[in-house]
This record gives structure tokens, C-alpha cells and sequence, in this order.
């Protein structure tokens, strides 16, 4: 996991980014067309901007209607959402995205997470072509469970 990520998702658990109050929601976060994989109905996603990306590269966004249980942990998903294309890879493996969808566990017992599944997108708000996906499940990472990210995962908030 590169360090920008690493940031992203440590950022968007401690609640170190800004959070924005509903009222200033953006039209972004309007229901878009397409559902993550694997939900069992072709319901639209509800995207709510939950922080911003630092240095304006973009905003964070959940759908507390994807959020799945099993036991103590919960399943979301979270969308990365860039103001410009993302490049990574290098020569005939590179691709550009515009946004990527994090498919994240969060357990609620022990205050930790890991990412299991991502995907890049070709358009923002995690429309267009599938350009990369990855589903291999990351080491767990402490959470703190005062943390805006664990209350909507667990239900606390």
C-alpha cells in the first residue's frame, strides 16, 4: 500500500481531515448509477462527502446503506473522488483513474480495520471503465473508536 493511501485511510479513520456538515454537502454526492460489486441489489449508491482530500486533490465519500455485518465486523465501502487523473504503474502496466472504491472491514470488538478490495475508475465518482482492481486483504490497522469512520461502520453515531 503506497504511503499516499496509507495516509488516506489513516486520515479518514482519526477524522484528521475536515468534515463537512450536511448543509454543505456537494452535488457530487448525489445518487449516482453505479453499485459497488457485490451488493445483493442494483441499488444507486447514496455518496455522502465524509472529508476532503488534503492540497484540494479531491474528497472522501461513504454510503452508510452499503454497510454490512457479519458478527462484530462490518463491511463498507468508501470512494476517493480526485479533482485530476491519478496515474500509477509504470510502463505498459500503467493506468489513470479518476476515482477508486475501497471495499474496508472494520471490527468492531477490537477498534481496528483493513482494506480487502479496491477499484479504480476511469470517471469520477466511481462511474466509467474498471481500469484496476485489487482484492487482497491488508494487515489490520488500529482504530480509534471515538473516530467518525468507526461510529459509521459500528452503528455508534
Amino acid at each position: 500500500m503506497t504511503k499516499f493511501f496509507r495516509w488516506v485511510l489513516i486520515c479518514f479513520a482519526l477524522a484528521a481531515c475536515h468534515k463537512e456538515e450536511p448543509s454543505q454537502q456537494n452535488a457530487a454526492s448525489a445518487p449516482q448509477s453505479v453499485s459497488p460489486p457485490g451488493a445483493a441489489t442494483a441499488k444507486v449508491p447514496n455518496w455522502v462527502k465524509s472529508a476532503d482530500i488534503p492540497e484540494n486533490r479531491g474528497a472522501i465519500y461513504y454510503d452508510a446503506a452499503l454497510i454490512g455485518r457479519a458478527g462484530d465486523v462490518a463491511t463498507l465501502w468508501r470512494l476517493l473522488d480526485y479533482t485530476e487523473s491519478q496515474t500509477t504503474g509504470s510502463g505498459g502496466g500503467q493506468r489513470t483513474y479518476r476515482s477508486q472504491k475501497y471495499q474496508d472491514e472494520v471490527d468492531c470488538t477490537k477498534a481496528q480495520s483493513r482494506t480487502v478490495k479496491v477499484m479504480e475508475f476511469a470517471e469520477p465518482m466511481g462511474r466509467g471503465a474498471t481500469v484496476g482492481e485489487f482484492s487482497t486483504p491488508g494487515g489490520w490497522q488500529p482504530l480509534s473508536s471515538e473516530s467518525p469512520y468507526f461510529r459509521i461502520a459500528c452503528g455508534k453515531g
